[in-house]
């Protein structure tokens, strides 16, 4: 699958998200194809933190947070059609330039809160990302990702609650 990747793009998940911190600053429709990848690696990271509990209320939350990464990507590249005119197909996670499949250690609450932070982040992130845009929907794509973010970092809160309490 050809991506279109811009030059300079990361080659690793941890490059990728990395990569993440210069949108605090604003983005371009290349970072958006950056941000789309990297959302979709989301829900295989989640999926891996589920797997490691047993705890079946904690693994739902973490379930849902990791489909809603991936539809974060869909939306951001619905966003980048909508700013190019051109469709920016995500690839599965088979594809994936920056997936190497992992095995996850228990959850710990200091990797917990490292996560939540990023997730708050996030939130702040797609404030950015939106207001470096004109276009209106593109704009309600990133804000509705946004939210949901701040929304995983209370997700996170709990599962915290229900496996550290």
């Amino acid at each position: 699958m050809n991506l279109d990747l811009p030059p300079g793009a990361p080659s690793n998940a941890a490059e990728a998200f990395a990569y993440l911190d210069r949108l605090q600053n604003g983005a371009t429709v290349d970072d958006l194809k950056i941000l789309a990848l990297v959302e979709v690696l989301g829900l295989p990271l989640y999926e891996a933190m589920a797997a490691t509990t047993d705890n079946e209320e904690a693994k739902a939350l973490l379930l849902q947070s990791g489909e809603d990464e991936l539809t974060h990507g869909k939306r951001v590249a619905q966003a980048i059609e909508l700013l190019t005119g051109k469709p920016f197909p995500l690839p599965s996670v088979a594809e994936h330039p920056f997936y190497v499949p992992m095995q996850m250690p228990p959850i710990s609450k200091a990797q917990l809160d490292g996560i939540i932070a990023g997730e708050m982040n996030g939130g702040a992130m797609y404030k950015s990302v939106a207001d470096s845009f004109d276009n209106e929907a593109a704009r309600a794509l990133f804000a509705q990702n946004g939210a949901e973010e701040l929304m995983h970092a209370e997700r996170l809160k709990e599962v915290s609650r229900l496996l550290f309490s």
